[in-house]
């Protein structure tokens, strides 16, 4: 069987579905991406939404959003709604999800150098909290990106101090820890020279 997906099952509760698309799936940023999508997570689902991605720290409630026709531009996905597939893509950036596992809610951030120079991660931690969301009732998963080994600028650092100065104990999140560069056989690389995109979701079943 290809292993064409991640699904991050170990880290969230069953009705959270998350996962992030690896390169034998293909460029999720492809016309038929979402649809490619929808299909091999076998869940329904009411919309599927993505991003015009800017490398900033704009995040989009999701739950104003009640058709896929408009295009919103951003960096970030807030719900609390189910059935409401959000993604984003990546390609050396950093995908980061974030859920409060007590009162189903989600955030889902593309977060680049240009968005963590900007503190995306602490904002989206402090839009959570603005919603409803509990500090101890966090968890976070970060995952591929690419690291400082093959990149000048220190992703991890930078995503590590952003979630510690919010207050968020070491056992409240957790790197999947690859680097995308190093691993290019396996997920998509901007600087590799790759054009095409992984895309990671999270959806409220």
């Amino acid at each position: 069987m290809v292993n064409d997906v991640i699904f991050y099952r170990h880290v969230f509760p069953s009705w959270l579905l998350a996962g992030t698309t690896l390169r034998k799936f293909g460029n999720i940023a492809q016309d038929d991406g979402k649809d490619k999508l929808s299909r091999k997570i076998k869940s329904k689902i009411n919309l599927i939404l993505t991003l015009n991605q800017i490398h900033s720290s704009k995040i989009i409630n999701a739950d104003n959003i009640n058709n896929e026709t408009k295009i919103h531009t951003g960096d970030g996905f807030y719900t609390s709604k189910a059935k409401t597939l959000v993604v984003i893509k990546t390609a050396d950036c950093a995908p980061v999800i974030i859920v409060d596992i007590k009162s189903k809610k989600l955030l889902l951030l593309h977060a680049g150098r240009k968005g963590l120079e900007v503190g995306i991660i602490r904002k989206g931690i402090r839009e959570m909290l603005g919603k409803g969301a509990y500090i101890s009732n966090l968890r976070i998963l970060i995952g591929s990106f690419i690291d400082s080994c093959c990149y000048s600028y220190n992703m991890k650092n930078s995503i590590y101090l952003q979630i510690v100065e919010s207050n968020i104990m070491k056992e409240q999140f957790f790197f999947v820890g690859e680097c995308t560069s190093c691993k290019n056989n396996k997920y998509f690389s901007h600087r590799q020279g790759d054009y095409e995109r992984m895309g990671t979701f999270a959806m409220i079943r």
